[in-house]
């Protein structure tokens, strides 16, 4: 779920077994996430950049620069807290 709290736009998850949710390290300014076929991976959009990093969190990579900014998707959150 991408997220907006204290003006930082993150991907956050949550374990299936945990409560809360924890933002996800380098995804900052992360719109459109999907996961990778095999789910080892998720990849978003930032910076007007296809990226992808491993589902723990570590080792961002850049894929590709893209042509177009990415669309604005309904689905982004604020949080209230």
């Amino acid at each position: 779920m991408v997220l907006v709290k204290d003006g930082k736009q993150q991907i956050w998850v949550r374990s299936l077994d945990a409560v809360d949710m924890t933002p996800l390290a380098g995804t900052d300014d992360a719109a459109e996430p999907f996961w990778s076929p095999d789910s080892r991976f998720l990849a978003f959009f930032a910076d007007s950049k296809l990226k992808k990093i491993e589902r723990t969190g570590g080792g961002r990579r850049r894929r590709s620069a893209m042509p177009w900014e990415p669309r604005v998707v309904p689905g982004i959150a604020k949080a209230t807290s």
